[in-house]
């Protein structure tokens, strides 16, 4: 719901306004509607339709009542007046035609709503009644006098004596027929204040022209004035948009002409011709476009005759100048075939590639051929210039550098008109270096020199500064630019290197013009592994001393030198590691190794050398002559009974005379009881052999062997020792180890025993001394010698 606030509500109010007016007016058949805002006029012999209204402005419902309307005729009419509730309206309506003879002046139509005040409570009776002032006029009176002129003059078509009876001022418009060259007239309507206007015709005829005179109550009236227009002579006049032109360009020239006194419509029959020129449109045509081959001023002539034969002759001058060259153009030519371009007139060639340029220009004929070319082929060389002269220009052309190149052409004549300047472009496209393909080569050995040649061709104007290189380890990036691939470890095409390491080695040769445009070649070179080569030379040593091993002189690559692992199988005739063959045991390892023998003779030892490759060693046998060890009388006893060199048999003799002597021991304590040896031999030499004899005890304590040389500590060789992969027999370890005293023990009388070096003496000496004590005391407790 829409609740609305009026601050004037009352109870009761009964409104007659002039805004609850309506009138339709019927004049001629014409209905116009009036209001309050158009005004109430009205003429003689309108048909009027009169609607008037009351409405309630009050909060309560009125009672009903009666409307009395007053008309313009004076007479008084009442109507039923309804209820109405808030806001609601009742309107009346009634007709009247305006009599003819109705006088000028106001007519008053009156209404009063509830006339006998049956609503009492109506809070304003005074707006009870409205008033509407109908106007009763007259139409403007037009007054115009017909005119006559000539074709082509100025007429005044006046109607400035128009008046309107019922007072006011009045204007006019004028609808002012006219021949447009067509079968029927055309209208032009101009508006006038004062009621005049100037006007020209170009035919003549009779025109009828329409004035309609208009009223302050815009009530109008339209009479006709005629304007007669007389004949003239047929007329031409020759007009153009320019009256300077260059030589052989076009210039239109336009023939106006007409015959006022002409049957036909505008402009009548006048036939134009050109007797001095020539028109593209033909000799009979009121527009001529032509042109002159010279310089300098022309006349052309238009005659227009009209249909009484009569002529009439007009002329017009046009100044013809220079042109300047024009229409400029460029082309690429190769093989006399022109070049296409692209969509934005771009030519594409390879560097150095060579085509003809050619130029060419329009001008005047008597130009053409002392034109004037200026060339410039090259935007990056502005002090590049070619001139020719005549009507085209060829000139062959190669452009060096890659990238967007200006051709630019200006074409000038002999007055020193110059054409604007045409430019072209073309993108010249690096062509990348070729190379030969790299010949393949057999395997070479490690430490093999090998040459190999590389062959690139470019352009001409690239080749010189090609950049040629060989990276010779494509997986390192030795540089830092880049990638890995493209170092250039030796520039040059000849490369000259050696691999001092086995294997696949490859390659890439690459070369690299101006413009960083690069090919390359990849060649893989594979290098053989060579075993070493031993050398070994024959020596002399001599048992018990240490002997120097040495395979210093083996020979390998240099990469492979400093890594070799030497191993020594001392004895080719014994299989020390058990594996079956005799010459393969690494008994010691290192290129420099030391070994004392025990034995004399001639010992075939091998050297075994292999480099990163194991199953390709090197080896050579070496015969060593061992000479038997310096010792003296005592020395050479002791070593036939102990130790390694112990012979067998003479342990057996010595073994027979111990038990011989100890039955001549047994047999003497038997004659007396004072005797050590008193009692039963039996018994005695149960008690020697039950147990350990003094003997014995004495070989126990006795080292059978000199210790091993591992006890001393480890044995100082030239270079060091590479650790082999085939298992090497474990030397025998000292069994205990004493305190060293810190001065050797004195040397018997026949100096080191046999066997024996200074340095074990030092070490085992007092030992081998006690154990020579301890069998000397027994022996001489029985009265027998040790020797």
């Amino acid at each position: 719901s829409t609740l609305t606030l009026d601050e004037y509500l009352v109870g009761l109010d009964l409104i007659a306004s002039e805004e609850f007016a309506k009138v339709l007016r019927n004049r001629s058949g014409v209905l116009s509607e009036l209001n309050s805002l158009s005004g109430w006029n009205v003429l003689p012999g309108d048909e009027l339709m009169v609607e008037v209204g009351v409405q309630n402005r009050g909060i309560t419902t009125s009672a009903t009542s009666t409307i009395l309307i007053s008309g313009p005729d004076g007479q008084d009419t009442s109507y039923s007046l309804p209820p109405l509730a808030t806001y609601a309206a009742h309107k009346v309506n009634f007709s009247w035609v305006v009599p003819d003879d109705q006088a000028i002046g106001i007519l008053p139509i009156t209404w009063e709503a509830d006339p006998s005040n049956i609503n009492s409570a109506d809070a304003n009776p005074d707006n009870d009644v409205a008033q509407l002032a109908m106007f009763v006029g007259r139409l403007p009176t037009p007054v115009v006098q017909n005119a006559s002129a000539l074709t082509l003059e100025e007429i005044t078509l006046d109607a400035g004596s128009s008046f309107d009876e019922d007072g006011g001022t009045v204007v006019c418009e004028f609808n002012i027929p006219y021949d447009d060259g067509t079968r029927t007239w055309a209208w032009e309507k101009i508006p006038s204040e004062d009621c005049s206007v100037d006007y020209t015709w170009i035919d003549d005829g009779n025109y009828p022209v329409e004035v309609t005179v208009i009223d302050e109550e815009r009530d109008e009236q339209t009479v006709i004035l005629l304007a007669s227009i007389g004949n003239r002579e047929p007329k031409i006049e020759i007009r153009s948009s320019r009256t300077e032109a260059k030589v052989e360009h076009p210039i239109t020239l336009y023939a106006y002409a007409n015959d006022s006194d002409s049957e036909d419509v505008w402009p009548g029959v006048v036939d134009v011709y050109w007797p001095d020129a020539i028109c593209q449109e033909g000799y009979y045509t009121r527009v001529c476009t032509t042109t002159a081959p010279t310089e300098g001023w022309h006349t052309f002539t238009a005659v227009g005759t009209d249909d009484d034969s009569a002529s009439t002759m007009a002329t017009i001058d046009i100044k013809f100048t220079n042109i300047a060259p024009h229409g400029t153009s460029i082309a690429l030519l190769q093989n006399d075939a022109i070049l296409a371009s692209d969509e934005q007139q771009i030519w594409y060639l390879d560097e150095d590639e060579s085509v003809n340029v050619r130029g060419q220009a329009l001008d005047s004929i008597d130009d053409l051929d002392t034109l004037t070319h200026t060339w410039w082929p090259d935007g990056q060389e502005p002090s590049l210039m070619y001139s020719f002269t005549g009507r085209v220009s060829t000139f062959p052309m190669m452009w060096s550098t890659s990238g967007l190149h200006t051709i630019r052409l200006e074409v000038s004549d002999e007055d020193g008109e110059a054409s604007t300047i045409n430019e072209r472009w073309v993108n010249v496209r690096n062509v990348p270096p070729v190379i030969e393909p790299l010949v393949s080569i057999l395997p070479i050995a490690e430490g093999q020199s090998i040459t190999i040649t590389g062959n690139a061709t470019d352009t001409p104007s690239d080749q010189a500064s090609l950049v040629r290189c060989w990276d010779i380890d494509p997986g390192v990036d030795s540089n830092d630019i880049g990638g890995a691939d493209d170092d250039c470890d030796i520039e040059g095409d000849v490369l000259t290197y050696t691999w001092n390491r086995s294997g696949t080695h490859t390659i890439i040769y690459h070369v690299t013009d101006d413009d960083g445009a690069q090919t390359s070649e990849v060649l893989n070179v594979e290098v053989l592994n060579m075993p070493p080569i031993v050398r070994l030379q024959n020596l002399d040593c001599m048992a018990y001393k240490m002997c120097v091993l040495s395979a210093q002189q083996t020979i390998d690559s240099a990469n492979d030198i400093g890594s070799l692992t030497v191993v020594w199988d001392l004895d080719i005739t014994v299989d020390s590691n058990g594996d079956g063959i005799k010459d393969n045991d690494a008994d010691l390892v290192g290129t420099t190794v030391q070994h004392m023998f025990r034995s004399p003779g001639q010992i075939r030892v091998k050297a075994i050398a292999w480099d990163e490759n194991p199953e390709r060693p090197g080896q050579a046998t070496m015969v060593i002559d061992v000479a038997p060890a310096e010792r003296n009388s005592l020395e050479q006893i002791s070593a036939g009974l102990i130790g390694e060199e112990a012979n067998s048999l003479a342990q057996l003799a010595l073994l027979i005379s111990i038990l011989a002597l100890l039955g001549v021991l047994t047999r003497r304590r038997k004659g007396g009881n004072d005797t050590p040896w008193n009692g039963d031999s039996e018994d005695m030499l149960d008690d020697v052999f039950d147990s350990q004899t003094l003997i014995e005890q004495a070989q126990t304590r006795r080292p059978s062997t000199p210790p091993a040389m591992d006890a001393f500590g480890p044995i100082k060789t030239v270079e060091q020792v590479v650790e082999a992969p085939v298992a090497i027999e474990p030397q025998p370890m000292p069994v205990e180890s004493e305190e060293i005293s810190t001065s050797s023990p004195q040397l018997p009388e026949g100096g080191l025993p046999e066997g024996w070096t200074a340095e074990q003496w030092g070490h085992y000496g007092q030992q081998y001394l006690d154990a020579q004590g301890s069998q000397e005391k027994v022996f001489s407790q029985n009265g027998t010698e040790l020797k």
